[in-house]
């Protein structure tokens, strides 16, 4: 598990492995001050192809524009790379935007992050036997 924090960006990125699935867990306000901080953590993880990858969004208090890019951006680059992307959030303040811009119709969202990793482990074991 690792964790950055800083005090200039009003976030906490924590991140793990459940297998090969890595979770990555933000806190705080997603906006143009913390974005770059999550999209380095995102391409620092996915550079070791993990099977999966599980971007925890449950301990949000503030998401804008740029989470729904960083957003999209990660869901292009897993889908390139054949890595599970899934989002997991009951937020409503990570929801409803994801919603009217409608991305939540490309990008699996999850309640919590053990539904996320179950909804991909299902995934993976369906692609592996077919």
């Amino acid at each position: 598990m690792g964790e950055y924090r800083s005090p200039e960006e009003q976030i906490t990125i924590d991140f793990t492995m459940h297998g090969e699935i890595s979770v990555v867990c933000v806190a705080g306000e997603v906006d143009t001050t913390t974005c770059e901080s999550i999209r380095e953590t995102l391409r620092t993880l996915l550079e070791h192809r993990p099977s999966a990858l599980v971007l925890d969004l449950t301990d949000i208090d503030f998401f804008g524009s740029s989470g729904i890019a960083t957003l999209v951006e990660t869901l292009e680059r897993t889908a390139r790379t054949g890595v599970g992307f899934a989002v997991a959030s009951d937020r409503s303040c990570v929801l409803r935007p994801l919603r009217v811009t409608m991305v939540d119709s490309v990008v699996d969202v999850y309640p919590d992050t053990a539904a996320a990793l179950r909804a991909l482990e299902t995934s993976a074991t369906v692609r592996s036997a077919g």
